[in-house]
């Protein structure tokens, strides 16, 4: 009964003991659950200035394309009538993923502020998409594919050549590539919309 005891002693005392570290170290946390991006915004506003704000900003922005396109590229696995679509839902999802998780633990080594979860309007559009069936969605998932990756190609490129950030400017210009060749399937996949019809 007494080791019992002892055993428990040590146990609290451990806990309480991380707690107080935890609490002492400032406000470090990256992310909340349903963390939305206006809150991001309002926590990185309140620490980054000038260049390093723009940095945060896109951050907060690359990671919400992020999000759309992994939330999207699941909907268009189960729900697109084309292979073509479906496929590019999967490489959306898997490539979106991995750089959501890389410019986490980005974010994280910066203390910048990250959404977890969908803007409204991304909601929105999202629920617009998922009301779609048959080829009406692989139209209207291709055309969001293209028209969003030639907006996120030009963020990305601007990011790689003003980024303040030597590293977060890296991890822009790494991004490139893959988003070229995401747009590059879209594109094919928009052409094989047309054909189909």
């Amino acid at each position: 009964m007494k080791t019992l005891k002892k055993l428990f002693f040590i146990v609290i005392s451990f806990v309480a003991i991380n707690t107080w570290i935890a609490c002492n170290n400032g406000d470090t946390t990256t992310t909340a659950t349903n963390n939305d991006t206006k809150e991001a915004e309002k926590h990185n506003d309140a620490k980054f200035e000038g260049k390093s704000g723009k940095d945060a900003d896109f951050v907060v922005e690359a990671e919400n394309i992020s999000l759309n396109e992994m939330n999207l590229g699941q909907l268009a696995d189960s729900n697109a009538a084309m292979a073509g679509t479906k496929e590019l839902g999967r490489m959306m999802y898997g490539d979106h993923k991995k750089a959501y998780d890389d410019l986490s633990a980005l974010a994280s080594k910066k203390s910048i502020t990250i959404p977890t979860a969908m803007t409204a309007s991304a909601q929105k559009d999202y629920n617009d998409l998922a009301q779609k069936k048959g080829m009406d969605f692989d139209k209207a998932y291709c055309d969001m594919m293209v028209n969003g990756h030639k907006d996120a190609i030009e963020k990305f490129e601007k990011e790689s050549k003003n980024a303040a950030d030597p590293d977060i400017q890296v991890w822009a210009t790494n991004m490139l590539p893959a988003l070229r060749k995401h747009l590059d399937h879209a594109m094919n996949c928009q052409d094989q919309c047309k054909s189909m019809k």
